[in-house]
């Protein structure tokens, strides 16, 4: 190894070093955040404001932890990567399920519009979702975005719905691999959010998005030489 390919591998790796360390300062802000709300909060008293506050720190930690991911996966090594995997798969699902009560929380200590002044809200049981479609994803990792971001606001960070209720929704969603892949999930409250984890695990990892990405495009048929119709359809078939 020459000295300019030693020097750049010892930036690498310091660089490798800063982002573990502010995933550790995130987790420690989260358990800071999850301590004191066990510690302070009274579900029966807290204020509405007061729970959006909470909220709104936990989601500054997710947004950390999203970065600090991505950044990770550019200067690690596949085996270096995996290292990490672990410790930011437990945070996440730790964050999500906290992410959960919290918006659970938050909708009971809404006011409810509709209500009349002599009565109080109280949570609907049996809560049916709204009729509309829920995404389908059979396993194709460039699909995965979209359809996460279709399924999160419509189910997974749906208050009324328990886990039990989420992980049947998620599964009449899926098919093929991604189906294949949470099959040994039983609809129980304690197995949505590791079916949820298993399919975040196997679908965001940003390099695998960008291989799926290179494959099609070295997929593609040859461009003929003159022919601007052919250049048009591959242009259109590289789109995501």
């Amino acid at each position: 190894m020459s000295s300019e390919d030693g020097s750049a591998d010892k930036a690498r790796v310091a660089e490798i070093g800063k982002f573990a360390a502010q995933l550790d300062a995130v987790k420690h802000k989260f358990e800071g955040i999850r301590l004191m709300f066990d510690e302070v909060v009274d579900p029966d008293t807290v204020t509405l404001v007061r729970v959006c506050i909470f909220v709104q720190r936990l989601n500054e930690c997710v947004d950390k932890v999203d970065e600090v991911y991505d950044a990770m996966q550019l200067f690690c090594t596949w085996g270096e990567f995996g290292v990490h995997q672990k410790d930011f798969l437990e945070l996440q699902k730790r964050m999500d399920g906290f992410l959960a009560e919290l918006l659970v929380l938050k909708e009971d200590k809404t006011p409810d519009p509709t209500a009349s002044t002599v009565t109080h809200r109280t949570q609907a049981p049996g809560f049916k979702l709204p009729k509309i479609d829920l995404p389908k994803f059979s396993g194709a990792i460039l699909d995965w975005q979209s359809f996460r971001d279709q399924f999160v606001p419509a189910v997974h960070a749906h208050a009324f719905l328990s886990g039990t209720e989420k992980l049947i929704h998620l599964k009449s969603c899926l098919t093929g691999e991604a189906e294949a892949l949470i099959s040994s999930f039983k609809p129980t409250d304690a197995n949505y959010p590791e079916a949820w984890a298993t399919l975040n695990q196997r679908y965001s990892p940003k390099r695998e998005i960008i291989f799926a990405h290179l494959n099609k495009f070295l997929d593609m048929k040859p461009v003929q030489v003159g022919s601007e119709k052919c250049l048009i359809r591959s242009t259109t078939a590289s789109d995501p």
